[in-house]
């Protein structure tokens, strides 16, 4: 993308998922500081297993063989062009990280050190999860980066989530009684949580795979319709491993806590 300074004007396409997407956006961070076109449009071809990002900006679930590549290069130079919410996650240790543990957190989340308070500093573009969704996630990623070759398919790797999943429903332990572990300040007030196992901070309307947990088409005067352009944060919460499977399946939707612009997560333990 150095290369491309010192053109005024560029298109992106991304193949891969929601991840590269985000890898790319950081490298423009850090270039669009010398360059012409500093925010250049960015088209993801979605090649990843949740693909969230490519599905809430209309490039599907995830590229077929079956599909032209002309005729998507082609769509990536007409399509129109729609804003994204990036936020900044400012993480700040009670203790102070271990080396290794701050060198993997800024390797594995494009992170970097505020140099305040040992504070980590991370960009987040679709959302993050604390809690079973995040212990389901991490279990996923272990697994991946064990044995990199054997995912390499989006079948397989839907297949390993949902084992996780299941082993998750016999052992329950580990994120229980997360609302009382765990204070949520949103715009300045405290938000009163329900009993939880998972909270889920939303900046767009996609999670694991294409599920919806905040239900847009459910009305409530409280919230406004939600878009990955407004300037908000969607709050959700998870019940359980069982709640979490009828919202992946579509069967159900997650508690909603908030919306906010600025959001406080601090743990008390």
């Amino acid at each position: 993308m150095y290369c491309f300074r010192h053109l005024a004007s560029y298109k992106i396409l991304v193949c891969g998922g929601d991840g590269t997407v985000g890898w790319t956006l950081s490298c423009l961070d850090i270039v669009g500081q010398d360059a012409a076109c500093n925010a250049p449009p960015i088209a993801p071809l979605p090649l990843g297993t949740g693909n969230d990002l490519s599905r809430v900006l209309r490039w599907g679930s995830g590229y077929s063989s079956a599909d032209d590549p002309l005729t998507i290069l082609k769509d990536v130079v007409a399509a129109e062009e729609v804003k994204l919410d990036r936020w900044t996650l400012i993480v700040r240790p009670e203790e102070d990280f271990k080396d290794e543990t701050k060198l993997a957190l800024e390797l594995q989340t494009n992170a970097s050190n505020t140099n305040e308070d040992n504070s980590i500093m991370i960009i987040m573009n679709n959302y993050f999860g604390i809690g079973i969704d995040a212990d389901l996630s991490l279990d996923f990623h272990n697994a991946r980066s064990e044995n990199p070759s054997k995912f390499n398919s989006r079948i397989h790797n839907k297949g390993v989530y949902f084992k996780i999943g299941l082993r998750k429903m016999i052992n329950r332990t580990i994120c229980k009684d997360l609302h009382k572990q765990i204070v949520v300040i949103a715009d300045g007030k405290i938000v009163i949580l329900p009993p939880i196992e998972g909270l889920v901070v939303l900046n767009i309307l996609s999670w694991g795979g294409g599920a919806n947990p905040w239900n847009v088409e459910k009305h409530d005067d409280e919230f406004v319709r939600p878009t990955h352009y407004d300037g908000l944060l969607e709050i959700v919460g998870i019940s359980g491993v069982v709640h979490m499977g009828q919202i992946y399946s579509g069967l159900g939707t997650g508690i909603r806590l908030a919306q906010a612009a600025h959001v406080i997560l601090t743990f008390l333990y």
